[in-house]
């Protein structure tokens, strides 16, 4: 399993072939510094991608915060898909990711200010 961070979640991905139609795909996690995780599986990339570069897992782990902090009880509705994570994880990922300019931050290591215990 591959390791990212973005804020203060952990994300952990695992390549695991190719799609029908030719996009990497990869399975994981989302986690919270509570312990408390999103799961998916089937997390594809674009057309043609490697899938094993470390920047490939960078853009997944994007893409993977992205689908967790999307669904938040103030982004549900009718067409909240199933796999979402319930609203009150959803809120919470949403608020511990860290928006860059354009896009989440994501890191290859844990950032030295959350390898501080609270007081």
């Amino acid at each position: 399993m591959i390791k990212r961070y973005c804020g203060e979640l952990e994300i952990g991905l695992h390549y695991h072939g190719r799609t029908p139609d030719d996009r990497a795909n990869y399975f994981g996690y989302v986690k919270l510094p509570d312990g408390r995780k999103w799961r998916f599986a089937d997390l594809a990339s674009g057309v043609g991608t490697p899938g094993n570069r470390p920047e490939d897992f960078d853009s997944m782990a994007r893409s993977a915060v992205s689908f967790a902090a999307y669904w938040t009880s103030h982004n549900r509705g009718d067409e909240t898909p199933d796999w979402a994570p319930a609203a009150d994880l959803a809120d919470a990922m949403s608020d511990a990711a860290e928006i860059g300019e354009d896009d989440y931050t994501v890191t290859r290591k844990l950032a030295a200010k959350s390898l501080t215990p609270a007081v």
